[in-house]
């Protein structure tokens, strides 16, 4: 009998095989110190790139060495928020309602080399 078991951590990730009794552990990650458990990583670059594990985060951190970030905002949507009185909730009609719009703005990091996704 064979059995296969994979451990998909947010940190990190193992997998081993099992058959008579004798427990194998799989290198996942050779550049790591310990191939047998793989940080659970994955950089895509602007490129659609990628690399998982300690490549992962070398690169990301390769990547990211002494650039200089520049901040962009940018507009993202709206939200609009509905306020009611209990009054209008009583009477079952939507006289002293009030509705709110607002604007979303954030901030995109226009020169963003890749994404790290770690757990």
């Amino acid at each position: 009998m064979i059995g296969i078991g994979l451990d998909f951590g947010t940190t990190n990730s193992t997998l081993a095989v099992w058959e008579a009794d004798r427990i194998t552990y799989i290198d996942l990650d050779p550049p790591a110190a310990n191939p047998k458990i793989m940080p659970s990583a994955l950089y895509l670059d602007r490129a659609m790139g990628r690399s998982v594990g300690t490549g992962a985060i070398d690169r990301y951190l390769g990547d990211n060495r002494g650039r200089i970030v520049r901040l962009k905002r940018i507009k993202v949507g709206q939200i609009a928020m509905t306020f009611s009185t209990t009054e209008s909730q009583r009477a079952g009609h939507g006289r002293g309602d009030t509705t709110r719009l607002h604007e979303v703005s954030g901030y995109d990091d226009t020169e963003l080399p890749g994404r790290l996704f770690r757990g």
